[in-house]
């Protein structure tokens, strides 16, 4: 993995969505690390039982809202951010390539830019919306994470013998514009 690969795990995955927006009770989130292009991670607990019992009111009261919005949120909220960005990312303009020489135009207007600053400014927004979209993409994986480990575990309790290839099948069936092939959301 890249270390351009791995930043959006760094900066979104775990710290924001789990410990400063949903607040998980028991944890920060996860502690990473790139080392040599390498991506590592470990979990980062709270141990103190007052300050988890505090965390646990705050996730409560921001999960019980998302799961209760969750056909707004989700479903028209992020559906539409993800489309705007989709459809951001379509217009950015790229140059093919870049001229041996400027235009003498760059020279006589006295514009300071050239086709590899268009270049360059194409690129960074191209970098932002990747960002800005592994944010879209965590706010609500983590909450949809939530929520299949908390069924698997009261499914488990209910029937314990169940197998994972039957608790697996439960969980299929929805319809998620994250698994669309391209194709089809076109």
């Amino acid at each position: 993995m890249t270390p351009l690969e791995a930043l959006p795990w760094v900066a979104m995955a775990g710290e924001y969505p789990n410990a400063r927006a949903l607040c998980t009770p028991t944890s920060y989130s996860l502690d990473r690390r790139i080392l040599n292009g390498y991506n590592y991670c470990a979990g980062s607990p709270v141990t103190d039982p007052g300050l988890v019992e505090k965390r646990a009111k705050i996730f409560g009261e921001r999960i019980s809202f998302i799961l209760s919005n969750w056909d707004v949120l989700y479903g028209v909220i992020w559906h539409k951010r993800m489309t705007d960005l989709i459809n951001e990312l379509k217009g950015i303009q790229i140059p093919e390539h870049l001229s041996e020489v400027e235009d003498i135009s760059a020279i006589k207007e006295g514009r300071g830019d050239s086709e590899g600053l268009k270049l360059a400014e194409a690129y960074g927004r191209l970098i932002d919306l990747y960002y800005q979209m592994w944010s879209y993409h965590h706010w609500f994986n983590t909450v949809a994470y939530f929520v299949y480990i908390s069924r698997s575990q009261a499914i488990r309790k209910l029937f314990p013998d169940i197998g994972d290839k039957s608790l697996t099948k439960m969980f299929q069936g929805f319809d998620a514009a994250l698994f669309q092939s391209p194709k089809e959301l076109n």
